[in-house]
């Protein structure tokens, strides 16, 4: 299957070993005029014809498209390919702040979003454990720009609208429950000081989102129902608690002390998502069986990426950003 690719960034070369490994074919390439990196990545994929206008790639024969050029230039690229109906894997967020609203109801089949931590199998495994509870409470703590570097309005923006939205997404992916959104916060004045506290409220599960800036911490979704902890350390590991020790005091440490006892089985990257980068090999997969006409069975659509970019938007909003 001949895949025609429109962008040469630093993600590119991510999914082409995952492409390649699935049966693509390469056909062209198109960046912008006298991109050094779309030539580089040309030569190292035997890709036969480079284009500094993405209009010219779309007039071979090919047979399926990736679009991850830049953030803003998403939509709008997509947009000018919707009447060729063509299988496209499209990297996220798509929207990037502009008309989201319009896609939430619609229906692009053989239109892939490429939120792939979907397909990291520790998502999965917490997606299956998920379906065996009856309900309970959540803590998403998402803590942007932990390293403690200062950035401006611009760059808070930035990260919101192509790495928060992971977060989202990954929250409407893995709960059935269709949550009710409340969000409060506090605008970004200090710039290291803004912070966004979203409510969750569904049928089965209530939960929180913690969403900071400049504060030292780890990502993690722990949930807690009627029979253990568990959830995700760093978005990739997924580890369950399902008993307490209690540590009598001692004389060197004369406070008692309680410990969760994690299950022997706790589970973490496959194999694959070692090799390659994770998630992106199930993600080519998927892509490829969409294709050749097979239904969505994990992948994000248009629909749920406008969806993830319009509660973004309202995050952004409610720190002042826009």
């Amino acid at each position: 299957m001949k895949l025609g690719i429109i962008g040469a960034g630093a993600i590119i070369p991510f999914h082409l070993d995952a492409l390649a490994a699935v049966g693509f074919e390469f056909s062209g390439i198109s960046a912008r005029p006298n991109s050094k990196r779309a030539i580089s990545i040309a030569t190292k994929y035997n890709i036969p014809h480079v284009f500094d206008d993405f209009k010219n790639l779309l007039e071979m024969q090919i047979d399926a498209l990736l679009i991850a050029s830049a953030s803003e230039t998403l939509l709008e690229i997509w947009q000018q390919t919707i009447p060729m109906q063509m299988p496209t894997l499209i990297e996220k967020p798509v929207f990037y702040g502009k008309k989201q609203k319009d896609f939430i109801d619609s229906h692009f089949e053989n239109v892939l979003v490429g939120y792939n931590r979907r397909f990291n199998s520790s998502v999965q495994f917490l997606k299956n454990r998920l379906k065996k509870s009856s309900g309970g409470t959540f803590v998403f703590d998402v803590p942007e720009i932990s390293w403690g570097m200062t950035s401006d309005k611009g760059e808070v923006l930035h990260n919101l609208r192509t790495n928060t939205v992971h977060v989202i997404d990954l929250i409407n992916y893995v709960f059935e429950d269709k949550f009710e959104y409340i969000i409060s916060g506090k605008a970004i004045g200090v710039q290291k000081n803004g912070k966004a506290l979203l409510l969750l409220e569904g049928k089965q599960f209530t939960g929180v989102i913690n969403l900071t800036f400049g504060n030292p911490g780890a990502y993690s979704l722990m949930i807690k129902d009627e029979i253990s902890t568990f959830g995700l350390q760093s978005l990739e590991n997924y580890i369950e608690f399902d008993s307490m020790a209690i540590i009598e005091p001692t004389k060197e440490f004369p406070i008692r002390r309680y410990t969760p006892i994690s299950r022997e089985k706790t589970f973490q990257l496959s194999k694959d998502d070692v090799i390659y980068k994770p998630g992106f090999l199930k993600q080519s997969e998927e892509f490829y069986k969409i294709a050749v006409g097979a239904p969505r069975e994990i992948s994000a659509s248009i629909a749920d990426a406008a969806f993830t970019c319009s509660r973004i938007e309202q995050i952004a909003d409610l720190l002042k950003l826009i």
